[in-house]
Formats: structure tokens, C-alpha cells, sequence
């Protein structure tokens, strides 16, 4: 590998890293780590006032893009919900081999009845309920 495929692997892995970095995980430090592969020495903007405004800045980051139940969901919560959405379609899968299996041995007549069974019959339901 020459100079140059060197140098675009390093910039390539610094970007994929920072990519890595998830919104609610990531922090004025992973840009710096971004930045500093450039090897000019300027580290992104600081300028915060104090440490003390710097530590509630950082706090209000928390708060509006951390919380459970804010008005966006964490990327923490939306993985959460990815996990049990593709278990629930895994088991419905499942259910649906087992159904073709079970309906194999069925009557359109006797599927119907057992669906309106658990359902309800849908010709007795009004829009007054």
C-alpha cells in the first residue's frame, strides 16, 4: 500500500469511527478525534464560556436528545423497538408456516367460523359501538 491508500484508509477509518458514534452517544470529543486526523492541530470550537456553561450545555444536549419518553425517541429506545419488531415478525412467521400447515386440513367454512369466533362476526358489528 503506498503513501496515498495509507493516508485514504486513515481518513476512511476516522470517518467509519465517528459514523459509528451514535447522536445521543456522541460528543464534542469524537469530533475532536475526527478533526485530528487532518493533523493540522485545530480542534473544533470550544468557545462555551466557562466550564460551568460548558457542563449545562452539555446537560440540556442530554436532556433534549437522551431522555426516555422526550419528544424523540433515543436511538437506544428506536434499536429497542427494531429488536422486539423483528422478534414479533419472526414469530408471526413462524405462526403463519404453522397456519399454512393447519389450513391445509381445513374447510374455507371451518376457517371462517373459527375467525369469527375469536374476532367476531363482523356482519353483526355496527358503527354505534
Amino acid at each position: 500500500m503506498n503513501a496515498d491508500q495509507l493516508r485514504i484508509k486513515q481518513l476512511e477509518d476516522a470517518i467509519r469511527e465517528h459514523r459509528r458514534q451514535k447522536a445521543d452517544d456522541r460528543c464534542i470529543e469524537d469530533d475532536d478525534n475526527l478533526y485530528a486526523v487532518l493533523g493540522d492541530g485545530i480542534k473544533c470550537d470550544r468557545s462555551v464560556g466557562n466550564k460551568f456553561e460548558k457542563a449545562r450545555n452539555c446537560l440540556r444536549f442530554i436532556e433534549n436528545r437522551c431522555q426516555e419518553g422526550g419528544p424523540w425517541k433515543s436511538y437506544i429506545e428506536l434499536e429497542k423497538e427494531v429488536r422486539r419488531m423483528r422478534e414479533v415478525g419472526r414469530m408471526m412467521v413462524n405462526e403463519l408456516r404453522l397456519a399454512g400447515n393447519y389450513l391445509n386440513y381445513r374447510t374455507p367454512k371451518e376457517i371462517m367460523k373459527e375467525i369469527n369466533e375469536v374476532f367476531g362476526d363482523p356482519s353483526t358489528e355496527t358503527d354505534f359501538q
